[in-house]
């Protein structure tokens, strides 16, 4: 009978327990933001429990007076800001309210016009070091960019719940007022991409195709590769590059084509002759060749290399706070360096700048070019192939000769990696690269 008194008491209590866990559920990563766009952005969070719906109040003032409904996916939570009154380039205010917790008003930018200038901020390969990525992250957040762009490997291990914790720790702070465009690394499919597909899918990259999209951002075409899936020259992901590169052509509001992927193509350090990245290169670079992008983006060695050949850019960003690597120099290689890194690009109409940099604010190396990927317009006389870098070394103007126009290596004066930095005289025989 005691057992059984015991029993009733409990049946009776447990329902008011069961409330009390379900109400109380906290943030415990996020708020977040992903899907950049002119109209709004994708707001995420997790909650420490499969608790309330939870919701996203907005406004072009810090009164807000717009709200939002959040999808309830198990304990992740995601509102979708699509709003045709919101502008370019405009400051949006936003709150979440899940539960009992109601968050600090923060901000973002809506995406840009195809004839704003922007900056955007990319890195990579973010894993194992929180404390070196947080100094990476930290600078980053100086740079006021309108969008990050990361390249993979936010984790060592990509089912491990504390790695991603560690990841978050550090990154929500820049993740909250920055919209976030994150590809798939070789870590995250360590024991499945579960919880890479959790915490980043979003309107942009369906939950099938998470690290794989098209966006078009201001004047400016963005193309991701996906390496966890088939990249052959007859894959499926092939031809969608091809597609999306041809129809580029005629678009007009696109000036510029950057494709990036976890690979750096053209790599001097550990992983540059890896079989998976030299199938990547053989598969996907004459598309990039054929069309001539602008400049092709990854990571996956930690560390900066620069490289130049068949008139595109290369970059190897993979300095994001994880352990770095030996860097290297090969026939391709402009610069190198052993060292944290990311790289800020700013675009102003056809003009392309793009600065690589370490925590401490100095500078690696500066590239500025001059492109228009589409078509051209019927006044453009000069003879000039716009779908090219400009040639410093074929050019009459003597603006684009002088040290804005050519690699700047690092500010001090010193050579941290023992590769000697490139010279102007060098740097204007390398065909068009900015350098």
């Amino acid at each position: 009978m005691k057992f059984q008194k015991y029993f009733v008491l409990i049946l009776l209590i447990s329902p008011l327990l069961l409330f009390a866990v379900y109400s109380s559920a906290d943030i415990i990563k996020g708020p977040y933001l992903l899907d950049p766009r002119i109209d709004g952005a994708t707001v995420k969070w997790e909650e420490s429990v499969n608790g309330a719906d939870g919701l996203v109040r907005y406004g072009l003032t810090d009164a807000l007076g717009q709200e939002v409904a959040a999808q309830k996916i198990n304990t992740m939570r995601m509102a979708v800001i699509r709003d045709s009154n919101l502008t370019s380039s405009t400051r949006v205010y936003y709150q979440v309210v899940s539960g009992t917790v109601t968050t600090p008003i923060m901000q973002f930018f809506t995406g840009p016009d195809s004839d704003e200038p922007f900056t955007i901020v990319v890195y990579g390969d973010v894993r194992t070091n929180p404390s070196d990525h947080q100094l990476v992250v930290q600078a980053i957040q100086l740079e006021n960019p309108s969008m990050v762009i990361s390249t993979g490997d936010y984790v060592t291990t990509g089912f491990s719940a504390s790695d991603w914790n560690d990841f978050f720790n550090v990154a929500d702070p820049l993740m909250q007022e920055v919209p976030y465009v994150p590809l798939i690394g070789n870590h995250e499919q360590i024991g499945g991409i579960t919880l890479f597909k959790q915490y980043f899918n979003s309107p942009l990259g369906s939950d099938n195709q998470v690290s794989n999209f098209a966006l078009q951002y201001g004047n400016s075409l963005f193309l991701t590769l996906d390496i966890s899936l088939p990249y052959s020259t007859e894959s499926d992901q092939k031809h969608w590059l091809d597609g999306q590169l041809t129809d580029a052509k005629t678009n007009p509001a696109i000036k510029h084509v950057f494709v990036l992927q976890h690979f750096g193509i053209y790599s001097s350090a550990k992983h540059g002759n890896n079989n998976d990245v030299l199938n990547f290169r053989n598969s996907i670079d004459p598309s990039l060749v054929q069309n001539g992008i602008d400049a092709d983006i990854g990571g996956h060695d930690h560390d900066y290399e620069h490289s130049f050949l068949n008139n595109i850019n290369y970059f190897v960003s993979g300095g994001g706070g994880a352990p770095l690597y030996d860097n290297g120099t090969s026939s391709w290689t402009i610069y190198s360096e052993k060292t944290l890194n990311y790289l800020l690009i700013n675009i102003d109409g056809e003009h392309v700048k793009i600065e690589a940099k370490r925590p401490d604010g100095t500078l690696i190396e500066k590239v500025e070019f001059d492109h228009n990927y589409g078509p051209t317009t019927d006044d453009d006389t000069s003879g000039d192939d716009d779908t090219l870098p400009d040639d410093d070394t074929s050019s009459s103007d003597d603006d684009l000769n002088d040290d804005s126009n050519n690699v700047d290596d690092d500010s001090t004066g010193d050579d941290d990696s023992g590769t000697p930095p490139v010279s102007d005289e060098e740097s204007n025989n390398n065909g068009g690269c900015g350098c």
